[in-house]
C-alpha cells in the first residue's frame, strides 16, 4: 500500500476537487459526495480519500497500484498514472521505472496552487505540501 500525505500549510480549509486515475484519457475515481470509482486501471485501486483537508493540518490518500499492470495499459504522455486537483491545479504523480515522480503541474489554472512533492519510494509514504492557494 502507498499513502499520499496531502499537507495543507495555509490557514484556510482546501478541498480536494477530483483525484484522477489515467487509462487511455483521464477519468475521476474519487470527487466530494460521489462514490470512490476503483474500475478505471486494473493496476490501480483508491482504499481511501478524504478529501476536505483542515488548515494546517492533512490527509492521508491510501492507494494500491502495481506498476507492471500500469505499464501494460498505459500512462499518459508525461508517463503519470495519477493526478491530484484542487482549483483546477493538477499535480501528476507518474513513474519512472519502478519509482515514483512529479510530472508536473497542469490543469486550467496550474497556477492557482503551490504544490511541493518530492518522490520517494513507492513503499513509502509520500508526502504532498500545499503551501499556497489562490483565487479559483
Amino acid at each position: 500500500m502507498t499513502t499520499f500525505t496531502i499537507q495543507n500549510s495555509t490557514a484556510n480549509e482546501i478541498q480536494i476537487d477530483t483525484i484522477m486515475v489515467y487509462n487511455s484519457g483521464w477519468h475521476e475515481a474519487a470527487r466530494e459526495g460521489a462514490p470512490v470509482k476503483n474500475d478505471i486501471n486494473s493496476g490501480f485501486h483508491l482504499v481511501s480519500a478524504p478529501l476536505k483537508i483542515a488548515a494546517n493540518g492533512s490527509v492521508d490518500i491510501k492507494t494500491m497500484f502495481n506498476t507492471y499492470v500500469l505499464y501494460k495499459n498505459g500512462l499518459s504522455s508525461d508517463s503519470a498514472f495519477l493526478l491530484f486537483g484542487v482549483r483546477q491545479s493538477n499535480l501528476h504523480v507518474g513513474l519512472s521505472g519502478e519509482f515514483l515522480r512529479n510530472t508536473g503541474i497542469y490543469g486550467d489554472k496550474p497556477g492557482a496552487v503551490t504544490w511541493e512533492y518530492n518522490p520517494s519510494e513507492p513503499h513509502l509514504t509520500q508526502t504532498i505540501r500545499i503551501t499556497k492557494v489562490g483565487a479559483s
